[in-house]
Parts: structure tokens; sequence; C-alpha cells
């Protein structure tokens, strides 16, 4: 029996760590209106389709494979500061071999932290600073909020070894 673990998220904006830590809002940049308040996950896709709920169809959301990441948000405050709430965690494990021959063990862990971070925008472009990361880029389209993250989705074996890396789509929609 081999396992797969898979990591996502933002849980995985977490990426490669940046010595200067948070940005300081005060440093410059613009505020337009239009991202401040609550924006919720509403999409996390991966490129390779998986069936993690076992009902027989893959797909690429992981929150409708897995039923995890519901309450995720993003809350952009005006004075160029923010906080990510996470709600939740999914832990997973793959008998066989992936992508095609496998069983799926899940469980959606709920566990609550709070991360803040430091936000600049330039149009529809959006950059998040997070303490100790490397700053995560954002598309702003109406009230829709998409970042894709390279290589942000690694799939391991059971040695930590990495089999697959593939890029993580997360889409946020803001909340009235």
């Amino acid at each position: 029996m081999k396992k797969l673990f898979i990591i996502a998220g933002l849980l995985s904006l977490a990426a490669c760590s940046n010595d200067e830590g948070l940005f300081d809002p005060n440093a410059g940049g613009e505020n337009p209106s239009g991202i401040e308040g609550t924006w919720k996950l509403t999409s996390m896709t991966v490129e390779t389709p998986v069936d993690i709920d076992g009902d027989g169809e893959s797909g690429t959301d992981l929150m409708v494979e897995t039923n995890c990441y519901q309450n995720e948000t993003l809350v952009f405050n005006a004075d160029l500061t923010g906080q990510q709430f996470s709600t939740s965690y999914l832990s997973l494990s793959i008998e066989g071999s992936f992508p095609d021959d496998v069983t799926f063990t899940t469980e959606c862990v709920e566990e609550e932290e709070t991360t803040d971070f430091a936000w600049l925008q330039n149009e529809n472009q959006i950059t998040l600073m997070l303490a100790e990361m490397e700053p995560q880029n954002a598309t702003l389209e109406g009230d829709t909020l998409t970042i894709t993250i390279p290589n942000g989705q690694i799939y391991m074996d059971d040695e930590f070894n990495v089999v697959l890396e593939e890029d993580l789509t997360m889409v946020y929609t803001k909340q009235p």
C-alpha cells in the first residue's frame, strides 16, 4: 500500500520565504476602491482531475471534491491591511497509482486560523504580502478575485518525494 499526500492552499498562499516580512502599507501605492470588504473562497481548482469524493466523477475543484474550505475568507481593509480567515484544511491519503487508479481517504479538519497581510492595488492587479512569504498576485474582475499559485498544488508519496506539482487557482467572490 502506497500513500500519496496532497498539499494545497492559502493555506497555499504559503510559498517561499521573504526575509523582508510584511509589506509596509505606509510606503506608498494606490488604494482604489472596490477591493475593500469580505471575499469568500468559492472555487479552488487544480489541473489534474481527481475523484476524491468517490462519486465516480473526477473534478478539478477541490471544494466540490472534498466539501472542505467552505468558509475561507479574505478581508481587505481600507488601510491596506487585511486578514485571511481559514476554518478548515484537508487531511488526505491515497492508495493506488496516482492519478487514475486511486482510492482517497479524506477528512476535513476544522481548525480556525487567522493570518494578517498587507495589500496593494494597481488597477485590476492586487498584490498580497504575508509575513515571510513571497508576494502573491491576484486579478480583480468585478466581484471576482482570482489568485493562481504556480506549482501551488503538490502531490507527494509516503516518503515525501514530489510526484507532481501543478498550479492551484483560488477564486474569491465579494460578499455583500
